[in-house]
């Protein structure tokens, strides 16, 4: 394929492309934080920082110190130009656009010039993530965090840079403090990098996993150095709650659970048009395990004891009911992938609105936008079955891909979740299709950069 025009002129169309869809879908579909979402409390405690400083106790008051990053910079956004919404917008808004562009360079690494541009003009019209920029949550800046990492990880792969493993151990450690889901991904990432560097000596291994490793436990052991001392306490990540939650949930549904099932497979609506008792909250958070989790908050107790406390009894039960836990898992998968619309949460589509349409047309919407997705998500998974034997190709993607659905769908699980994922599967979506278009007519075509 002769591309037209240059990397450079490419490259600004992308940031027209991203600024014009960014900032429609941003400023239209954004909204100011609400009552008691997760915006709120980044605004309200980054507002207390850049009132009242570093104190320490703001940190366990506020149970934000396993995921400081967001509400920092937040705290110094509005330092610097004042408690103005628009401004965090703006500035999520170019977020959105470099992700854009660094998918773009990161894919020039692996993939042909084609592929590489396909995958960054597609993100740039992505609009669910466009749509969140203009949202006060994490998830903008978070997928900034780990596109930076995956491109700092493939240059070091490809040009055996050891200050790229250094600079990808970096934003590592970063994405790490933006949110604590990442705990346990620096394992899979060491063993995958002595899987794809067997056949290197043994002084590189051990150089640039040092170079790797190094900024990453500096930055997150200094952190925690900083909460024994200063906080009196670790950050556990909450896996206790979760865990407990997801406990009362597979209980509260094991009863209903193919309308909720089918709730969170196809939505809310067509589970009620089958059962009128349907209630999602059943399956959407353990409310029992939160309020005694607020109490013993309230009481004083130290987040390492309360998550010891859930955390024993809740691997006990699911021991003791592994069909329901998987049962739940499948549900909280449905909830993590689903797709995502504007304005409306795919989910709860049509519950209690638009009482002029027809039930029929409806379910007919619904189920059009679910095939559609569907028939995205099976290419998706047929080229990450299919690059599986190109590993060493694919293989930061795949695990990233891998340990996101696993982590949320056994704790618990929302559709913004996947935000982070949306680049990646951007990229598999496109091998998929040029894959299934050069199967249909019989041709070969190179998908890496040789």
């Amino acid at each position: 394929m002769t591309l037209k025009i240059s990397q450079k002129k490419f490259i600004l169309v992308l940031i027209i492309v991203g600024l014009i869809v960014g900032f429609v879908c941003a400023f239209t579909f954004g909204n100011d934080p609400g009552f008691s979402d997760d915006a709120r409390s980044y605004d309200e405690f980054a507002q207390t920082l850049m009132q009242d400083g570093f104190k320490t106790d703001l940190w366990v008051k506020n149970q934000l110190f396993d995921r400081p990053l967001y509400p920092i910079f937040l705290a110094g956004v509005y330092t610097i130009f004042g408690h103005n919404f628009d401004v965090v917008r703006v500035i999520q808004i170019l977020m959105f656009v470099m992700i854009g562009i660094l998918l773009y360079l990161t894919c020039q690494y692996i993939f042909s010039e084609k592929i590489s541009r396909l995958v960054g003009m597609l993100w740039m019209f992505a609009y669910s993530p466009a749509a969140y920029a203009g949202i006060l949550y994490r998830e903008t800046f978070f997928t900034l965090l780990i596109i930076i990492m995956l491109y700092f990880l493939y240059k070091a792969q490809y040009k055996l840079s050891t200050l790229s493993f250094a600079l990808s151990g970096l934003f590592l450690a970063l994405a790490l403090l933006t949110n604590s889901v990442f705990q346990f991904l620096i394992v899979l990432l060491v063993v995958n990098f002595l899987i794809i560097f067997k056949k290197q000596n043994f002084g590189f291994k051990i150089k640039n996993l040092l170079f790797f490793l190094m900024p990453f436990l500096i930055i997150v052991g200094g952190w925690l150095i900083f909460c024994q001392v200063s906080l009196k306490n670790i950050p556990t990540g909450g896996a206790g709650l979760f865990l407990a939650e997801r406990v009362e949930t597979m209980h509260n549904i094991n009863d209903k659970y193919v309308e909720h099932l089918i709730g969170n497979g196809i939505g809310d609506y067509v589970a009620y048009k089958i059962d009128p008792n349907y209630d999602p909250k059943l399956s959407r958070h353990g409310w029992q395990a939160w309020a005694q989790y607020d109490k013993l908050v309230a009481e004083g107790v130290d987040f390492q004891t309360i998550d010891e406390f859930f955390t024993k009894p809740a691997l006990q039960e699911i021991i003791k009911h592994p069909i329901m836990f998987i049962k739940m898992e499948i549900i909280d998968f449905l909830k993590f992938n689903q797709p995502m619309t504007p304005i409306v949460w795919m989910q709860a589509m049509f519950v209690d609105t638009h009482p002029d349409m027809n039930g029929w047309i409806k379910i007919s919407i619904i189920l059009a936008i679910r095939l559609l997705y569907l028939f995205f998500s099976i290419l998706v998974i047929y080229s990450i079955i299919k690059m599986f034997k190109k590993w060493s190709h694919v293989s930061w993607l795949i695990i990233i891909i891998f340990y996101f659905n696993f982590v949320y769908s056994t704790l618990h699980a929302t559709a913004r979740y996947s935000i982070p994922l949306y680049p990646l599967y951007i990229i598999f979506l496109v091998l998929g299709i040029i894959i299934l278009i050069n199967k249909i007519k019989h041709t070969h075509e190179n998908l890496f950069n040789n």
